[in-house]
């Protein structure tokens, strides 16, 4: 296939959204760690009346059980399923990267660009249902009143699309195989 800037630009777009992706999961983690390492501080400030519950707002969230859950330990536990959307979304962007990367010099109907879109398809849906996870843990473990769960239809249409598209693109990776074994 013939090299483009389109697909040049595309697939360093996608890299530098792979990595900020990966630096946010990788932040998140660093930022448990702290918390988790400074809960005796996080308490002894709050005993002490360094800061207090009206400090703290965030809409929606309790702020004396959003502290409460940070001193006891089970707010850290809450980030975790951030951290899985940012990786999420790290895999995605991994998978169009390397399909644009590829695509400047091979044919884009290869067995390995299937299985990126697929994959890509895979990470895409599984992005809603994280969120909802995400916001039923946040909500139980740090004391959400007005829980509003929202998931756009347009990233479960992505996953969906996408996987239709991996079917096209299989279809093509057979034709390709055909072709090249009559030459």
């Amino acid at each position: 296939m013939q090299k483009s800037n389109l697909r040049n630009i595309t697939a360093v777009m996608a890299k530098i959204i792979e990595v900020l992706s990966w630096i946010g999961a990788v932040c998140i983690v660093l930022s448990m760690i702290v918390l988790f390492a400074t809960r005796d501080m996080i308490a002894e400030a709050y005993k002490r009346g360094a800061f207090d519950s009206q400090s703290i707002s965030v809409t929606g969230v309790d702020s004396e059980a959003f502290i409460n859950s940070l001193m006891n330990g089970s707010g850290i536990v809450a980030l975790v399923p951030f951290v899985f959307f940012c990786a999420l979304s790290a895999l995605i962007f991994r998978n169009i990267y390397k399909v644009f990367q590829k695509a400047n010099g091979d044919s884009p109907f290869s067995e390995a660009n299937v299985k990126r879109i697929k994959n890509i398809g895979y990470y895409a849906l599984a992005i809603p249902v994280s969120k909802i996870v995400m916001y039923a843990v946040f909500a139980v473990i740090v004391g959400i009143n007005n829980l509003n769960i929202s998931i756009s239809l347009s990233e479960v249409v992505f996953g969906l699309v996408a996987l239709c598209l991996a079917q096209y693109f299989a279809y093509g990776a057979e034709l390709q195989r055909e072709v090249d074994g009559l030459l």
